[in-house]
């Protein structure tokens, strides 16, 4: 059994709808029923001022995206700008000899000189042991 094709104005609400994302989620929402909003398309257009809340909804959540961004690059080059060099580049010197110290203490540590070997008097074979 083969589908029947949709009508010509549904096709085109789909096509509408698809343009549109936040349609669903007023549908989601029980704001409205997929009739309603096909018989407010029929009715009034796709030019409507009905439409533009979600439009500018689209619209606005993109600006807030790029807001975001913006707000957080702008931070970044406060932090950035309020760096001193020349107090880094101390920190930097300081922990390079610190680490310096640490090798030359530990230096040593890493080729262990050899032990000496501790002379025992060898077994006496004849010795009996009890456990």
């Amino acid at each position: 059994m083969s589908r029947l094709p949709l009508p010509e104005k549904v096709q085109q609400f789909k096509t509408f709808v698809e343009t549109m994302p936040k349609l669903r989620s007023a549908v989601k929402d029980g704001t409205y029923t997929w009739q309603q909003l096909f018989n407010i398309w029929r009715d009034r257009g796709e030019e409507d001022s009905f439409w533009d809340k979600y439009r500018e909804e689209q619209n606005t959540s993109e600006s807030k995206g790029s807001t975001k961004i913006n707000e957080t690059i702008q931070k970044f080059a406060d932090t950035f700008s309020r760096i001193d060099v020349d107090e880094v580049n101390k920190h930097v010197s300081s922990l390079s000899e610190t680490i310096d110290e640490l090798k030359k203490m530990f230096g040593n540590q890493s080729n262990p000189p050899p032990q000496q070997e501790q002379n025992y008097p060898p077994p006496d074979p004849f010795r009996r042991r009890y456990y």
